[in-house]
């Protein structure tokens, strides 16, 4: 009669094979983790990658030289910052690039990351360089480059910490409806660089009676009226307001400079005096009548 107790010997292959990691057949496992096998790396075969092949079969910190995982010392030449031991970083600011010391203000650079804590690579300056937080009129090329509540911005042809609240200088005055107008360039919003001072200088768009240059210089709603001197923000003029510009006319309306003053008008039918043909209605236009010049309509 045949017996049915349990083969032992298979027993224990079958525990081994489970409890021991397999590698072939029933081979217990090189290595379960990178530790078993430092500075090589543990493959996914469960062996060591040594000799290695490349930076990525050693450690974070080692990089492979010759089949052999050796430690990223200062000079060693690396990719990435894990090519290096873990108190140095990959330095591309270097030729070759190379695992270098965080770099010490005035030391070369290519990113913040290889500057020592407080320091930012500046490329404001050439080359570029591990520089502490810039004060007002500091190069810069990044607002991390200023010292705090300052903004780098552009400066004639290059740029420059800068504050940009009431009262400081700005280089470019708000003119037209350009780059310079606009809240945020060279003064922080809400405040525009007001060209109607000397020198030019932040300010915040004006309201009723202020003195402008532009429109841009007054608050929505406003216009710079020319007619007033200096000019100042006003309403936009109705009818029989003074103007100088059809801007400072509301939007039914044109500045007629055939009145003395120019004042802001309907546009002319036939016989109203007019100075151009805008003066006239669309069908209309600005002709002489004798010796005055007048609406002429079709």
């Amino acid at each position: 009669m045949a017996s049915h107790m349990p083969d032992m010997n298979v027993i224990a292959i079958v525990l081994c094979c489970a409890f021991a990691g397999i590698v072939g057949g029933c081979q217990k496992a090189e290595c379960d983790y990178d530790t078993y096998c430092t500075p090589y790396r543990c493959s996914t075969e469960g062996t060591c990658t040594s000799p290695c092949a490349s930076n990525d079969e050693c450690v974070s910190g080692f990089v492979c030289r010759y089949g052999d995982c050796v430690e990223g010392k200062e000079g060693t030449k690396c990719a990435v910052d894990a090519d290096c031991a873990s108190d140095l970083v990959c330095n591309v600011g270097y030729r070759p690039t190379q695992c270098k010391p965080l770099s010490w203000e005035g030391q070369p650079c290519e990113r913040d990351a290889e500057c020592q804590t407080g320091l930012s690579c500046n490329a404001g300056f050439n080359p570029l360089a591990c520089r502490a937080p810039q004060a007002i009129g500091g190069p810069c090329a990044l607002a991390t480059d200023c010292q705090e509540g300052l903004r780098c911005v552009p400066w004639g042809s290059t740029s420059v910490c800068w504050r940009g609240t009431d009262g400081d200088p700005c280089f470019d005055a708000c003119l037209d409806d350009d780059y310079a107008c606009r809240p945020g360039t060279m003064c922080q919003a809400p405040f525009v660089c007001n060209g109607v001072y000397a020198p030019a200088v932040c300010k915040e768009r004006g309201h009723w009676g202020q003195p402008c240059l532009v429109d841009q210089n007054c608050t929505d709603g406003l216009v710079c009226n020319a007619a007033t001197v200096p000019p100042e923000c006003r309403d936009s003029g109705m009818h029989g307001d003074a103007c100088a510009e059809d801007r400072d006319c509301y939007s039914a309306y044109v500045c007629n400079a055939a009145w003395d003053p120019p004042t802001c008008r309907e546009l002319g039918g036939a016989d109203d005096i007019c100075a151009r043909d805008r003066d006239c209605q669309p069908e209309c236009r600005c002709a002489y009548v004798d010796t005055e010049q007048k609406c002429v309509c079709e």
